[in-house]
């Protein structure tokens, strides 16, 4: 596509209210994966699971490249203080597709979780993505985390003892106390556990009735929501099409980590590029096509 993003040379931080170096150097990430986007020969569709300052670029991109943006999310929050007055406001209105709502229904996100021991996630089966999870384990990214960590378990864990809390001899497990350190009040247990809210349908089912795939999904959703919604949309990424995670570091996060560690264990993706610029960390894979041209960042 070679299309380059308009107004990137503006001052976008003071334009969209982005508040600190840190939350920029996360804003500079997320380009990163548009570029790579842009170097993809067919684009047309493009799935974005949470929204933020990423649906911006998506939306300056498409105007440029007529790919078509849907963005999946409880709240709009964060993207409509953004934009609203600026220069960017038309783009995000003509071109992102906005579906309102929780991703997966709350059957299958309480599932998902009530579940003891799962044995796969996505293609993997527990012991190949014990060999893979490492990766996606590192101590000096954030101190505080493995302080919280060390603060629940009693003492400071290694990254050996981590993997075996969250995969034995029985499958993948989750935890409950390492769970507790990233639960947040309204969050994804609050939302699904609420009696009110037990009859919520997820976004994703009726989607996926209407769009047969997706040339590249970015999953940036809430710390717990991702492992079930990975699950279901795995499959509706077409071959040669790619996976962008962000938040693919433990302790930082709970979000991607392990289902990272899947998909680099998983023969069927090739792990394109992953990015340490910050503590987050970001990982792009392709679903792998015999003969596809490989572009890298």
């Amino acid at each position: 596509m070679k299309n380059a993003i308009p107004f990137f040379d503006s001052d976008l931080r003071k334009i969209l209210g982005i508040p600190d170096q840190r939350q920029y150097e996360v804003f500079l990430q997320y380009k990163r994966f548009v570029e790579y986007l842009d170097g993809m020969d067919t684009l047309g569709r493009v799935l974005e699971m949470g929204s933020g300052y990423s649906t911006v670029l998506l939306a300056l991109f498409a105007e440029k490249g007529g790919c078509e943006v849907n963005t999946v999310d409880v709240s709009f929050d964060t993207v409509n203080r953004a934009v609203t007055g600026t220069i960017f406001e038309p783009f995000v209105k003509r071109n992102i597709h906005f579906l309102q709502g929780a991703t997966v229904s709350a059957e299958e996100f309480n599932s998902y979780f009530a579940e003891r021991f799962r044995q796969k996630i996505g293609n993997v089966g527990f012991r190949e993505l014990k060999l893979y999870l490492n990766n996606f384990i590192v101590k000096l990214i954030d101190m505080r985390k493995w302080d919280k960590l060390a603060g629940v378990l009693g003492h400071m864990p290694n990254v050996e003892e981590l993997i075996n809390m969250f995969i034995t001899d029985e499958g993948i497990t989750f935890p409950q106390e390492i769970k507790g350190i990233y639960r947040q009040k309204g969050d994804e247990f609050d939302m699904y556990g609420d009696s009110n809210t037990s009859a919520v349908r997820g976004v994703i089912d009726p989607l996926l009735k209407d769009v047969n795939y997706f040339d590249a999904i970015f999953f940036d959703c809430g710390e717990f929501s991702g492992f079930p919604e990975w699950e279901k949309l795995h499959d509706a990424i077409r071959p040669g099409g790619v996976a962008i995670f962000h938040d693919i570091y433990f302790p930082k996060s709970f979000k991607n980590f392990m289902i990272c560690a899947s998909v680099m264990a998983d023969p069927k993706w090739k792990v394109e590029h992953i990015d340490k610029s910050t503590p987050q960390g970001m990982m792009i894979a392709r679903k792998k096509l015999k003969g596809y041209k490989v572009n890298k960042i």
